[in-house]
């Protein structure tokens, strides 16, 4: 049997291969991922009693439940792109950076992920990832027809639209409805109503009086006498 092939094994055989792998470094950490790979996809952890793959993980590889999560994750990749696997093997790849390109990967990409991934660190695989997805706009050719971006547009600015006159009878000026008055009532005493009935009587009987009347020209004459 050639490494990294594990359709050919006894499914009783899985178990022990995997616990030995996961005690070396670097290729049998691949191993093992392979390994977990095949286990997940026939389900043999069933049979064993255990509820699901994380859980036979957990209680039958000893490991924690985020270490379980993150290889699941990994085996699952390596299962459907075995090519991950030699370069796992080799130092290209770890277990974070397979996690990394899971989402991206596809039959016919495989091979350039890892070569884009290989000798990159995670942040800076996490940038590369982001600039290949981001389409690159093309520039106009030198005849001054507009290239296509490489989501099929054409790059050529779009002239603005005709924006025409405002004619002022079109604008709708909004109404407004004149505000109710405010009435408030306020208990007083009948002394303060007395002085304020006294107060308007005065009030009124000034605003009748003539400004021309004899109090006035009297009022005005003792000034003048006063002056000379």
């Amino acid at each position: 049997m050639r490494r990294f092939e594990y359709a050919g094994l006894e499914s009783r055989e899985l178990h022990p291969r995997v616990v030995a792998a996961l005690s070396l470094e670097r290729g049998g950490k691949a191993d093992a991922l392979g390994l977990l790979g095949e286990i997940v996809a026939r389900r043999t952890f069933v049979p064993e009693g255990f509820a699901d793959a994380r859980d036979y993980c957990v209680r039958a590889l000893g490991m924690s439940q985020d270490q379980a999560f993150r290889r699941l994750r990994a085996a699952r990749a390596v299962h459907a792109f075995p090519a991950l696997l030699p370069a796992m093997a080799d130092g290209r790849l770890g277990v974070t950076a397979i996690n990394t390109l899971a989402p991206h990967l596809t039959d016919e990409n495989c091979a350039e992920l890892i070569a884009l991934a290989t000798g990159r660190g995670i942040e800076a695989l996490e940038r590369a990832l982001r600039a290949r997805a981001t389409p690159v706009l093309g520039r106009a050719s030198d005849s001054g027809s507009p290239s296509v971006t490489a989501v099929g547009i054409a790059t050529e600015p779009l002239a603005p639209a005709p924006v025409g006159p405002i004619v002022r009878d079109q604008v709708e000026e909004p109404v407004f409805a004149a505000p109710e008055p405010i009435t408030r009532r306020i208990a007083i005493s009948a002394l303060v109503q007395a002085k304020l009935e006294h107060a308007r009587a005065l009030l009124a009987r000034v605003t009748r009086a003539p400004l021309g009347g004899p109090a006035s020209r009297a009022r005005r004459g003792d000034a003048r006498r006063r002056r000379a």
